[in-house]
């Protein structure tokens, strides 16, 4: 049986931060944010592994990145649905900007 790793608050808002701040080539690739330079995803990731792995292989690691960064993150803003509600309160710990995606009732 495969153990489940959930996603630190630190893995959410560096994925945040990847997602909202991505540059995008002539080619229409996603790059990373210019504060990391010419590196490449991996190498960002590489970056952030062992502080950030939790006990994941790298494959493991970087494939749970990429899937927030481009499934629950880019998806829930172009829909302009919620985020998961462990999301949502990670996200507003961090950024006072931050809007929340939850629709009230009022």
């Amino acid at each position: 049986m495969v153990e489940v790793v959930e996603r630190s608050p630190e893995m959410v808002r560096l994925v945040y931060f990847l997602h909202e701040y991505a540059r995008f080539a002539d080619s229409g690739r996603s790059k990373p944010p210019e504060e990391f330079g010419d590196l490449t995803w991996r190498e960002v990731y590489e970056q952030f592994f062992h502080h950030l792995g939790e006990g994941r292989s790298f494959d493991t690691f970087k494939g749970s990145a990429e899937g927030l960064r481009n499934g629950n993150i880019r998806e829930h803003k172009e829909a302009g649905t919620p985020f998961l509600p462990k999301y949502d309160v990670i996200l507003r710990t961090w950024n006072l900007d931050y809007k929340d995606t939850r629709s009230t009732v009022g």
